[in-house]
């Protein structure tokens, strides 16, 4: 049966790239985990993209679509999930906030289960066009908290985990501000949507993006004064990392706008920082 050899496949991954410390939700959600394809897919009358989901209240898994990437995406919310008194905690989906059972961290949860399918099963097609912001998005924020301690975070369904991590750079409020604007963006995706929101998901976009930008700089500007790398290394680096963020898939946030948030960020600290960064801008250009 494809299921067995999936599972298999998934069973046997998952052990080679995952420290065995973090995956206690997957060994116990295997025990009794309730996996089955499906013939008619309830989603469609609603004109859904969803071709499979995972509920971690059942530990139950349906396959709408037999593929292997939406299997192996179902499979890695399962290894992230438990039901604690009445709430779920799937990856970096927690009820956990007393915010009238309101589920934050539903598209970086979404975008790095994706990452993850991708990254470790080599799947190179998306499971939906809809998570593809939203990995992007994933990606950038691992590279500011590290890919071990994303890792850790997410198959121990540990949000606030992540978030202390994430205060290292920046206050909680506007922590959970950034996972409540990706939770925004990505819930007004739907083409019906969007129209009316336009303008709000592209505000939202840009303070994600500058979160994403002043972070990471914070972030490279600690291990220059720790001496872990040098000033160019930082500027380099920063400039980089930057580079995405003016990804021409998006056209949200300009160069000029990052100059701008480093100015910011830097400018009474150390002017050479901003200075050097534009004269590497100038070159590359």
């Amino acid at each position: 049966m494809k299921t067995n050899t999936y599972l298999d496949n998934f069973i046997k991954v998952i052990e080679e790239n995952i420290d065995h410390d973090n995956l206690t939700h997957f060994y116990n959600n295997l025990k009794t985990l309730d996996y089955r394809v499906r013939k008619i897919n309830p989603h469609i009358s609603f004109k859904s993209i969803v071709a499979g989901s995972y509920r971690s209240k059942t530990n139950r898994i349906d396959i709408y679509d037999d593929e292997e990437s939406i299997i192996y995406h179902e499979l890695l919310h399962m290894a992230s999930s438990m039901y604690v008194d009445k709430k779920q905690y799937e990856g970096f989906c927690d009820m956990s906030f007393d915010m009238a059972d309101y589920i934050i961290g539903s598209a970086i949860n979404e975008g790095y289960t994706e990452l993850l399918a991708r990254r470790l099963f080599n799947i190179e097609s998306t499971v939906c066009n809809g998570y593809e912001y939203a990995t992007y998005i994933a990606m950038l924020l691992e590279k500011i908290v590290e890919k071990d301690n994303m890792q850790r975070y997410y198959f121990t369904a540990n949000l606030p985990g992540l978030i202390d991590e994430l205060c290292l750079y920046d206050s909680k409020d506007n922590i959970i501000n950034f996972l409540t604007d990706s939770d925004y963006v990505l819930e007004s995706l739907d083409k019906k949507i969007i129209v009316f929101r336009k303008e709000s998901v592209l505000d939202a976009l840009t303070d994600m993006n500058k979160f994403l930008a002043t972070n990471y700089a914070k972030k490279m500007y600690q291990f220059y004064t720790d001496e872990k790398i040098t000033k160019q290394e930082m500027i380099r680096a920063i400039y980089n990392y930057n580079d995405s963020l003016v990804d021409e898939r998006y056209q949200i946030t300009t160069k000029e706008d990052i100059y701008n948030y480093l100015s910011e960020l830097f400018g009474l600290k150390d002017k050479t920082i901003v200075t050097d960064y534009k004269l590497i801008r100038i070159k590359e250009e």
